[in-house]
C-alpha cells in the first residue's frame, strides 16, 4: 500500500512488491522531507511517531487528490 500511495503521488517509481527496499525507503524519506518531517523519519520511518506523521500526510494528500479529480482540476 505504501509503495502504491507514494507512486501515485510521484515519489516512488519502483516495482510494487510490498518490500521495504532501499528504493522504497528513499522514497519515504523524500516524501517526509517534502512534508517537513524528515528528521522524524530519518530516525526510523516505521517508528510510531514517524509512521503517524506519514499516515496523516498520505491521507491528506489522497483527500486533496480526490477532491481535485472530482472538481475537474
Amino acid at each position: 500500500v505504501l509503495q502504491s500511495e507514494l507512486r501515485d503521488l510521484g515519489f516512488y517509481s519502483g516495482s510494487i512488491n510490498g518490500w521495504m527496499t532501499e528504493s522504497t525507503l528513499m522514497s519515504v524519506l523524500d516524501y517526509c522531507d517534502a512534508h517537513g518531517f524528515y528528521e522524524e523519519c530519518n530516525h526510523g520511518p516505521l517508528r510510531t511517531p514517524a509512521a503517524r506523521l506519514l499516515a496523516t500526510a498520505l491521507r491528506e494528500d489522497r483527500a486533496q487528490s480526490t477532491a481535485e479529480m472530482e472538481s475537474g482540476l
